[in-house]
């Protein structure tokens, strides 16, 4: 399965195309990764977006919609959970540091 990160991807359709019932997929998912899928899946997007706050000058609900998030309030919301500043600071913070 390629992933494309802004698709829609949930814990049934990675399990259906495993073969997996939802339950052993879950499962087996955690045992290996540590994680859940969904925290996982959330995680390679927020990490996707750093990239696009560092190096576009995309607007935020563009680089919520780029990074697979379903809107810019939930994008909002695990960012400032993970990293403790908003999508903009972040922003902000690596256009300043930028060398010419």
């Amino acid at each position: 399965m390629a992933l494309n990160i802004s698709d829609i991807y949930t814990l049934e359709s990675a399990a259906e195309h495993c073969l997996m019932s939802v339950r052993s997929y879950s499962r087996n998912f955690k045992a290996a990764n540590s994680i859940s899928f969904t925290a996982w899946l959330i995680n390679i997007r927020l990490n996707y977006s750093l990239e696009l706050l560092e190096s576009t000058n995309l607007s935020i609900t563009e680089v919520a919609q780029k990074a697979g998030f379903n809107s810019e309030q939930i994008y909002r919301k695990h960012f400032i959970k993970k990293y403790d500043i908003s999508p903009k600071g972040w922003q902000t913070l690596f256009k300043s540091t930028k060398i010419d």
